[in-house]
Parts: C-alpha cells; sequence; structure tokens
C-alpha cells in the first residue's frame, strides 16, 4: 500500500500505523496487525482456528467460505464484509484524518452496518413481492 501511495506522490509514514509492523499490506490491516486480530476475535465472526494466515487470497477465501455456512445465524454469516469494510475505513480515517477508533467501536459498526444491510435486504424483497 504505502509503494503504491508513493507513487502517487504522497508524502506517508513507513509501517503499519496501527502497529509497529515495518510492512503495511493490505493482509496485514485486514487480517494480521493486532488491531485486526482483536476485531474479529471480539466480532464473535468464524475465524479459522490457528488465525488468519500470510495469504489474502486464502483469508478472503476463509471468509466467504464462513459467508455460506447455513449452521450460523445470518448476522454471523453476514458481518465478515463489514468487518473488512470498518477495518479498512478505519485505517483510512488514521491515515488521512489522524482519527481511529478502539476495536469494540468498529465491531460495533460493523455489526450496525450488517443489520441495515440485511434490513435493506428484506426490505427490498417485500417490495418485489408486492409489485403487481
Amino acid at each position: 500500500m504505502e509503494d503504491r501511495l508513493r507513487q502517487r506522490g504522497m508524502q506517508i509514514a513507513d509501517g503499519c500505523l496501527m502497529c509497529s509492523e515495518e510492512n503495511e499490506t493490505i493482509n496485514h490491516i485486514l487480517f494480521q496487525c493486532p488491531l485486526a486480530r482483536q476485531v474479529w476475535a471480539l466480532s464473535l465472526a468464524q475465524t479459522p482456528a490457528l488465525g488468519f494466515g500470510t495469504s489474502i487470497f486464502t483469508n478472503i477465501a476463509q471468509v466467504i467460505h464462513n459467508s455460506q455456512n447455513l449452521g450460523l445465524y445470518l448476522i454471523l454469516r453476514s458481518v465478515s464484509p463489514w468487518i473488512i469494510w470498518v477495518l479498512w475505513k478505519n485505517r483510512n480515517s488514521i491515515m488521512f484524518e489522524g482519527l481511529g477508533s478502539l476495536p469494540h467501536q468498529l465491531v460495533d459498526k460493523a455489526y450496525e452496518d450488517c443489520h441495515l444491510w440485511i434490513m435493506a435486504q428484506e426490505f427490498g424483497l417485500q417490495v418485489v413481492h408486492k409489485v403487481p
């Protein structure tokens, strides 16, 4: 991420803004940073038993796989993309505004957004069914 921003002429600090990791990668921000690990743990979303690994592709595949587990409540199946989204937005907020959120705030925001999305899907289905 840092290299791409530098190529575009942005002056940025080296490393992860949320921990002391030297290299900021998308995988680190979303899955391996201590902040991300705390958010995933607090969220109660299903995660790999040994934690997320070093491959973003494997980690995203795991998130997609878990979203298809009909043995989980709908909210638990659906919240993972929202966790990814709030972690990314938090990173950008720290970088561009100097403001970040605490892990429990990020989890609350992910669940709030997920709940609103689920409600919108249900409302949208009701509207479709009511049209003559």
